[in-house]
């Protein structure tokens, strides 16, 4: 080739080289990852712990099959990530109880009984309603007159010698224990299982 058409192609080499933009850090360092969002980091923890879970039971599963007891080279989670749900057998017995609530403005005369199955009875000056109360207000019920510690609360704490006027008075019999109270003068820990009870009065009642 002659030496003429070298130095022509050395010399638009260069100058295809020079108009070019240079090449910077950024250009050869590639960028660097994002940060993981918080979000999708504690849904892959989510999934991962899962994962144990599902892999555990496995083990126990084939464990049970081979007729052994605890499943060899697995250690599960040292504590759960869920919420366990309540045992309903561990929930204290239920008996029957009696509620009643009368007075106020309007002059109200209720009266509901509930047996130990849930079964109800309300007698207003509207007419007589008969239903069964869910699984959930009778374990609430339950829990709440365990709180409560009923069997220790007086047996009347309304005031005396004359209620307020206009005030509701309440009757509770539980477990052949009676409480009467009133509006303004019920004990602090009886107060969830009045509005409960309130509660399913006015939602029945109708």
């Amino acid at each position: 080739m002659p030496k003429f058409s070298i130095f022509v192609m050395s010399g638009a080499l260069f100058l295809f080289a020079c108009t070019r933009a240079p090449l910077t850090s950024e250009a050869i360092i590639p960028p660097s990852t994002p940060p993981v969002n918080a979000t999708v980091a504690a849904l892959s923890t989510d999934v991962a712990r899962n994962s144990t879970m599902v892999a555990y039971l496995a083990t126990v599963v084939w464990a049970q099959r081979a007729g052994t007891l605890t499943p060899v080279g697995f250690v599960p989670p040292p504590t759960p990530w869920w919420t366990p749900t309540p045992n309903p057998t561990a929930l204290p017995s239920f008996s029957p109880i009696d509620f009643r609530r009368s007075g106020g403005i309007v002059g109200l005369n209720d009266q509901l009984t509930i047996d130990d199955k849930g079964r109800a009875k309300l007698t207003r000056r509207t007419g007589t309603f008969e239903f069964e109360l869910t699984q959930d207000e009778l374990a609430r019920l339950r829990l709440g007159l365990r709180d409560a510690n009923f069997a220790a609360i007086p047996g009347d704490s309304r005031r005396k010698p004359f209620l307020v006027p206009d005030e509701i008075s309440y009757v509770i019999v539980y477990q052949s224990h009676t409480v009467a109270t009133s509006d303004t003068a019920i004990p602090e820990q009886l107060q969830p299982v009045i509005q409960m009870l309130n509660g399913i009065v006015d939602a029945r009642g109708k």
